[in-house]
Formats: structure tokens, C-alpha cells, sequence
């Protein structure tokens, strides 16, 4: 049985069990956090990893033993855009942390 807390009301009175609309906040939460970390993306270098994924994106293979295919095709995409950059590098996870915002 559906109890009255679970579901919410619709415009009309009608109870009814869509989901609420998003927030145009945290929209804006996720695009300034986008924007932070691409300014503040060159300042540290290069990790270790992403060295590692660098190295694998110069030289793409069907599987890796340490990581999946993914990250060494995003550095690839990443290599043609951007060249060797930081900033490039690092725009797929910060992408991919602004969608799960939203």
C-alpha cells in the first residue's frame, strides 16, 4: 500500500508519483565547482596516473591489465583536442562529476 508521504501532490490536488523538478541551484552549484576545478586545474602537474594514461592514449590497445579501455580513449580525445594538457586532461572527470550533479 502507497502511503501519502511517498508520493507527491500534483498541481491539481491529485495525488500523483512524478518526480519533482530540479533546482536551477544546483545547476549553478555544479557549473561553479566545473569552473573551480578547470581554473585550478594546471597548478599541480601531472599525476602519476595520468602519466600512466598519457603513455596508454599514444598507444591505444583493445584492453589495459590495470584500468579499463575508457580512460586511455578519453586521454586520446583528450591528446587530439588539447594536446599535452592539464586542463584537457582533466575535463572528462570534472564533466563527469558536473553531471552527476545534475
Amino acid at each position: 500500500m502507497t502511503d501519502v508521504t511517498d508520493v507527491g501532490w500534483r498541481a491539481d490536488g491529485e495525488v500523483g508519483g512524478g518526480i519533482a523538478p530540479l533546482d536551477r541551484r544546483v545547476f549553478a552549484v555544479a557549473v561553479v565547482v566545473l569552473a573551480v576545478l578547470m581554473a585550478l586545474s594546471p597548478r599541480y602537474g601531472f599525476h602519476i596516473d595520468e602519466l600512466s594514461f598519457l603513455d596508454c592514449a599514444r598507444h591505444l590497445q583493445a584492453s589495459y591489465m590495470d584500468q579499463t579501455a575508457l580512460a586511455p580513449l578519453l586521454a586520446r580525445v583528450s591528446l587530439s583536442l588539447f594536446g599535452v594538457s592539464e586542463a584537457g586532461l582533466r575535463l572528462w572527470p570534472a564533466r563527469a562529476r558536473w553531471s552527476w550533479a545534475g
